[in-house]
């Protein structure tokens, strides 16, 4: 399945980027599948997800570790 979203946040581990937060829309044990880049490259790997559904708004976080992290 492909979807699109946006990188909302970037996470740091000391001084190196080793991941980020999209809002991509992924269900439930897609983690481990490849994230892409408009390019078609392979740059991250989906971590977990992070749902919540407060008074009036949805909340929906996906994490993703970067490639490069993951070779370290």
């Amino acid at each position: 399945m492909v979807t699109k979203g946006r990188v909302v946040k970037i996470i740091y581990d000391k001084e190196n980027y080793i991941g980020f937060v999209h809002d991509g829309h992924l269900y439930n044990g897609y983690s481990g599948g490849g994230v892409f880049n408009n390019l078609g490259q392979l740059i991250a790997i989906t971590s977990f997800n992070f749902s919540f559904d407060g008074v009036g708004k949805v909340c929906d976080f996906n994490f993703a570790l970067r490639i490069q992290s993951l070779n370290n």
